[in-house]
């Protein structure tokens, strides 16, 4: 099974688990591909913000996110034509597993979230960036796991193939406090919580 597979059918199990566990997670939304729209002699933004979106209205916020001005526009060019969500700018950065980028002024807001990893990252940061407090606000936890089992349940979520050789630009997903304790102890209970060097 590839690893894109994996991630998915792991996600999926997640979404099924938020559903009960977590009342707060987000609602997983897919977006259309972007639009490549080549303009054609009698186009105006507002004609095609109403053949994309039925709303004639959102011209201006179509000519923004051109970084154009609505009355300049020629023959041949092409005109980006998101989801009208991303454009409206209710969700941002949105991947196809339908997860947004952390906020660092959120740190506590995981729930189908990513990280991509940086220059000078590494695995073990990224966790400890995110889950430092996890024993703080889940004292209970201790006598049951540690901060390895759940950073290996983390590693084994991400199906990450060598921690020590990880790209710029990789994603991290995390998931709340609560699902990466039931993910980790689903894995403990299946004897998986082991990970490949």
């Amino acid at each position: 099974m590839s690893k894109n597979k994996l991630l998915s059918l792991t996600i999926t199990s997640l979404i099924l688990l938020g559903s009960y566990n977590n009342t707060n997670a987000l609602e997983i939304y897919t977006p259309r591909p972007t639009i490549f729209h080549e303009v054609k002699k009698g186009d105006t933004f507002i004609k095609i913000a109403e053949k994309y979106f039925k709303d004639g209205s959102l011209y201006d916020e179509l000519a923004e996110y051109n970084q154009r001005y609505p009355d300049y526009i020629y023959i041949g060019e092409h005109i980006l034509v998101p989801d009208k969500q991303i454009l409206l700018g209710n969700i941002q950065d949105i991947d196809h597993y339908g997860c947004t980028p952390v906020d660092a002024e959120n740190p506590k807001d995981l729930n189908w979230k990513f990280y991509q990893m940086k220059e000078g990252d590494t695995f073990n940061g990224t966790y400890y960036t995110w889950y430092k407090e996890i024993f703080e606000e889940k004292p209970e936890i201790a006598n049951e796991f540690t901060h390895v089992d759940l950073r290996t349940g983390l590693y084994i979520f991400n199906s990450i193939e060598d921690e020590y050789n990880m790209q710029i630009g990789t994603k991290i997903y995390l998931m709340d406090y609560d699902n990466l304790i039931l993910y980790t102890r689903n894995l403990k209970e299946t004897n998986k919580l082991t990970k490949k060097r």
